[in-house]
C-alpha cells in the first residue's frame, strides 16, 4: 500500500484544483499545511480526513483506513481484530 505522504501528493498533483483551494475545503488554516504533508513534515490529522478526502475527490475510509495504519498500526490492528470477531453493534 502506497504511503499516505506519496498517496495525498499524487492525489494534489492530478487535482484541478490549486493547494490553496485544497487547504481551505479541508479546513486548513493555511496552504503550507498541505507542503508540509507533501514533504512528509507533518501527518494528515484525523479529524481532517473526512474534508480532505472531499476536497481531493478520494474515498475517505480508504484514507483514514491508510492514516491510522501507518500512524497508528498497533490501533489499527485492534480496530481489525474487533470488528472481524463481533457481530456489528445494533443502532437505535
Amino acid at each position: 500500500m502506497t504511503n499516505v505522504t506519496t498517496y495525498i501528493t499524487n492525489a494534489i498533483n492530478v487535482s484541478s484544483k490549486p493547494q490553496y483551494q485544497i487547504a481551505k475545503e479541508a479546513g486548513f488554516p493555511k496552504p503550507n499545511v498541505l507542503s508540509m504533508i507533501k514533504a512528509g513534515q507533518t501527518r494528515v490529522p484525523l479529524a481532517r480526513v473526512k474534508s480532505l478526502a472531499v476536497a481531493l475527490d478520494l474515498d475517505a475510509r480508504d484514507l483514514l483506513q491508510r492514516c491510522v495504519q501507518e500512524y497508528h498500526p498497533e490501533i489499527w490492528q485492534v480496530i481489525v481484530d474487533i470488528f472481524e470477531s463481533e457481530p456489528p453493534c445494533p443502532t437505535s
